[in-house]
């Protein structure tokens, strides 16, 4: 989980990159070559948000048993106490910045993860309960006698 905000925000900042580099060249359509999309320097940027580097330096910290003073960690217990809602919020605002396009890749994966990949946990839950669930071969006789 901690992985997935730094990784999400490197993978929007490349794709800006590339939309950015795409009207360049739709600009600069004379000239042949084209400047690459700077990895390294989308890299970079991500990880100076403090959105990123605040929850890993919190990640490593904790299996050091490291307390914070009272007055800081009560604040900061305010802020964990909203940081859901706000994580959301701040995705949305994200996300709100792009476009929105529905293909055939994007509707197959949307729809095997919300119906078929759910579907297929409840079956094999509900095999594996209904093979659990077997009668046994002992008469309860015995049953009673071995336990």
């Amino acid at each position: 989980m901690i992985l997935l905000l730094p990784v999400t925000l490197l993978l929007l900042g490349l794709d800006a990159s590339r939309a950015g580099q795409a009207t360049a060249e739709t600009h600069n359509a004379t000239k042949g070559d084209t400047p690459p999309v700077n990895v390294g320097g989308t890299v970079i940027t991500s990880l100076k948000m403090p959105i990123v580097w605040l929850p890993t330096i919190g990640f490593v910290l904790v299996p050091f048993g490291v307390e914070l003073p009272k007055i800081v960690d009560r604040s900061l217990l305010l802020l964990g106490h909203s940081s859901s809602g706000v994580a959301l919020f701040a995705s949305g605002i994200i996300l709100a910045g792009y476009k929105v396009t529905f293909s055939v890749p994007v509707l197959s994966l949307v729809f095997i993860k919300n119906v078929a990949q759910p579907a297929l946990v409840c079956w094999r839950w509900a095999t594996r309960i209904r093979l659990s669930a077997k009668p046994s071969s002992r008469p309860p006789s015995r049953l009673s006698r071995s336990w």
